[in-house]
């Protein structure tokens, strides 16, 4: 499968409160989110080709991050779309 942005990212959810324990067990995930900046990384299939990084309204914004584009050029596998 070939992943092309722009993507939809999540959206960060409220909540009141964490989940209790039990719930935390049971493979919910749960983040804190300060700076209010969320996007998806795109690293290249092939070699020679860029890592992108698209804002949550689908703008590509690589150039204001290049220790971060390089860190993951350096360090994640080609052809991943992790998000968050």
């Amino acid at each position: 499968m070939v992943i092309r942005t722009p993507v939809e990212p999540m959206l960060a959810q409220a909540a009141e409160a964490l989940p209790g324990p039990p719930v935390l067990r049971s493979a919910v995930a749960y983040e804190e989110n300060l700076d209010g900046r969320r996007a998806v990384l795109f690293t290249p299939a092939s070699p020679g080709r860029w890592v992108l990084l698209q804002m949550r309204r689908r703008s590509l914004v690589q150039d204001r991050w290049p220790d971060l584009v390089a860190a993951a050029g350096a360090q994640v596998p080609g052809g991943l779309v992790p998000g968050r």
